[in-house]
């Protein structure tokens, strides 16, 4: 419902906005205004005279005249336009078309009846014709009949009405007055000469509404074959907006019910035509009314063709452009009688139309000037691209805005501005002067001799002025210099003082630790937001490694100097020592550690401080020398990756050559089996007999299928296309964004 509430409002702002560029446009001065001054006050006439309210002439006349500004003057707006009975019966139909898609389901099948003797009563009879006929596929185009007579009968009033505001219909000519068909012009066109322009407005709009009414019933019963023969029917999805009067138009209907609404004001009549004894609006009015309405019944009467149902295209397009040759006829002789409401959708139709006109009329000279001919298909070539090709289903407005934006992108993207870049030739011999010498240059075709003046000299200056001086280079050096030195003696005084190298070491792990950094996540209650990252913690965990070797060397170093040598002989009481615990059974939870492992301490461990030492560094360096420990696949890559590198053949090394290579066929390789099966495959497949449409199906375009391919380059993956499909699928990128040369 907000959607569709939406909509409204968009529509409704269209038309203000439609309107606002109509006065903007057409408030200058007009060469073919008919504004009088007669219908100008005398108070306006004084002003003028004194030249104080000068713009104030045109304003009075144009509201005095009868047309869509002194309508809206008068209070005929929006506003009354909701209030009245076209915007409540719009609001109505849009709520009772809601209910019907949503309340009307796909019956169910009833339970066939018990078998039982046939009745051959006439009311048993009747049932089964009418049910014979209510369910007959026939039935969807009888119930168009009545909204398609109903919306034919408004047209023809509307056709005749227009005729005579045009001064086209027959009143005294004796070729077409005699006779009956004299008699039966002159009694139709009194009727409808003799309705007042407020009843006209309002037949029309309940006739368009009662048409809507039905063929949404047609449309949301639909009758499909089922597999045993019988029919049943189905409901198809017709989404219908509230404050839509004909759901079977576009987004414009909301403003055709507005304008039947205010030009049924008599602010908006002129005098009666000849024809006619009531006052009509303008002709141009009337007109754009007219094909709105010739548009729609067209196509419901098309929807009882199964053929031509589909069509949309030839009715939209012969209805807009007639609108659209209209609207330049209205812009030349008196644009401020055409509807302003309208105008805005005509002027974008109308710029679009340009651009394609002229795409279309430049491509077509090319290929005459170029080829000498028109391509066919002709309406191909000469448009952008296939793709764009108006389809049958297609609006006359969605073909005009998908025409129009394939011509604009195809001016970005092809023409000789995009082809061909700028090149700057020089008309005669220059000098260019830099820092490290001079360098004379002359054009292509230079004159020898006297000929060859010197007309242009440029000076081409460095980006670093310096760059290639010597005195700056050795002050670059000297510089460096001092600060390494600068560095090395503030490092060495800052080792020398007491207590600092002790800072150097709890900065060196307030940095390794970062915790000034922050976070590094958003949830900062997190522990590992706070953790150091992995490829600092691997730097960490390979200093602690050396360090624990360094110490180890140490302790050896110191035993092995003592050179004492003693003997055991102590019988082994307690069990063996358990091996220890490396990190990568932790990881892979082989191993349990309690949490009050720590805690506890043995009595024996306690007394023997020494050992224990050497025991607890012997089980760090085995926890992080299993984190280092080299893989046997390491070793194992090490010969393939040589081999890749020191291959000489242009094509992969394969497994197959890398055997032949180490020249031996015992490598125990273990792809060596999926080389066996993938031979014995080839083997199947060369042994088979070859498939002639398969290969013909390889040498064809992968786009059209039926061209064949056109190598141009290789290997390039264009060559799985043909010339035309090449072409089509280039014009539409950029030449910056072709993947192919």
């Amino acid at each position: 419902m907000a959607t569709q509430l939406a909509k409204g409002l968009v529509s409704t702002a269209g038309n203000h906005i439609s309107n606002l560029l109509h006065h903007l446009v057409f408030s200058f001065p007009s060469p073919n205004s008919t504004v009088s001054d007669e219908g100008i006050s005398p108070a306006i006439h004084d002003f003028t005279d004194e030249g104080a309210y000068s713009s104030m002439h045109g304003l009075e006349g144009l509201v005095s005249e009868p047309g869509e500004p002194r309508a809206l003057a008068g209070g005929v707006g929006p506003l009354s336009f909701m209030g009245s009975g076209y915007g409540v019966i719009l609001i109505l139909m849009g709520i009772l078309l809601n209910r019907i898609h949503h309340i009307v389901r796909q019956p169910r099948l009833p339970i066939p009846p018990l078998p039982h003797p046939p009745i051959n009563s006439l009311y048993r009879r009747f049932r089964a014709a009418l049910a014979k006929v209510l369910t007959s596929p026939a039935m969807p185009n009888l119930l168009r009949l009545p909204g398609i007579v109903i919306l034919c009968r408004a047209w023809v009033l509307f056709s005749i009405l227009t005729l005579q505001v045009a001064n086209l219909w027959p009143i005294d000519s004796p070729r077409f007055l005699q006779g009956t068909a004299g008699i039966v012009i002159n009694r139709i066109g009194m009727w409808a000469g003799g309705m007042t322009m407020e009843k006209v407005c309002w037949q029309v709009f309940l006739s368009k509404v009662g048409a809507e009414i039905d063929i949404n019933e047609a449309q949301l019963i639909y009758y499909s074959s089922a597999d045993d023969g019988t029919w049943a029917p189905i409901s198809i999805l017709w989404v219908s907006s509230p404050i839509s009067s004909i759901a079977a138009a576009d987004s414009r209907d909301f403003g055709y019910s507005f304008l039947l609404h205010l030009y049924s004001s008599p602010l908006t009549h002129h005098h009666p035509p000849p024809a006619a004894t009531q006052g009509r609006p303008d002709v141009h009015a009337l007109l754009q009314l007219w094909l709105s309405l010739t548009e729609l019944t067209w196509l419901q009467i098309m929807e009882l063709s199964t053929t031509l149902k589909r069509n949309q295209l030839l009715p939209s397009a012969a209805c807009g452009g007639m609108g659209l040759a209209h609207f330049v006829y209205a812009l030349s002789t008196a644009p401020l009688k055409f509807p302003s409401f309208t105008f805005l959708t005509n002027l974008m139709a109308l710029v679009l139309s340009v651009v394609i006109f002229f795409s279309v009329i430049l491509k077509a000279f090319t290929h005459l000037f170029t080829l000498g001919y028109l391509p066919s298909p002709v309406l191909i070539n000469i448009l952008p691209h296939e793709g764009v090709v108006p389809s049958m289903e297609d609006d006359f407005g969605v073909a005009l805005l998908k025409l129009g934006t394939a011509c604009l992108e195809a001016t970005q993207f092809s023409g000789l501005r995009n082809e061909l870049a700028g090149i700057q030739e020089k008309q005669g011999p220059w000098v260019e002067i830099s820092a490290s010498g001079s360098n004379v240059f002359s054009a292509p075709r230079g004159l020898g001799g006297f000929g060859a003046e010197i007309s242009n000299v440029e000076i081409s200056e460095l980006e670093d002025p310096y760059l290639d001086s010597a005195y700056w280079k050795e002050l670059r050096t000297f510089w460096r210099a001092f600060f390494v030195n600068l560095a090395v003696f503030s490092w060495s005084v800052l080792m020398a003082v007491p207590g600092g190298r002790k800072g150097s070491e709890v900065a060196k792990a307030a940095y390794h630790h970062r915790w000034w950094y922050g976070p590094r996540r958003w949830g900062v209650w997190r522990s590992d937001a706070w953790a150091e990252p992995a490829h600092l913690r691997q730097r960490a965990t390979l200093r602690r490694l050396e360090e624990v070797a360094r110490r180890r060397r140490l302790t050896i170093d110191r035993y092995s100097r003592q050179g004492s040598v003693g003997v055991s002989t102590a019988i082994a009481v307690r069990e063996s020592t358990p091996q220890p615990i490396q990190y990568a059974q932790f990881l892979r939870g082989e191993v349990e550690v309690e949490d009050d492992e720590e805690d506890w301490q043995d009595e024996a461990e306690v007394s023997s401080g020494a050992s224990s030492s050497a025991s607890d560094e012997e089980e760090e360096q085995n926890l992080y020398r299993d984190l280092m420990a080299p893989t046997e696949l390491v070793e194992d890559l090490q010969p393939v990756l040589l081999a890749h590198l020191t291959s000489q053949t242009t094509t992969p090394l394969t497994r197959r050559r890398y055997a032949a290579i180490l020249g031996s066929s015992s490598l125990g390789l273990p792809s060596q089996g999926l080389h066996d099966v993938v031979q014995d495959r080839r083997v199947a497949v060369q042994g088979n007999e070859r498939d002639v449409w398969d290969d013909d199906r390889r040498r064809s375009c992968v786009v059209c299928t039926i061209e064949p391919r056109d190598t141009i380059l290789w290997p390039c993956r264009c060559l799985a296309l043909c010339n035309a499909c090449r072409e089509s699928l280039a014009a539409r990128l950029p030449a910056a964004d072709h993947m192919c040369p």
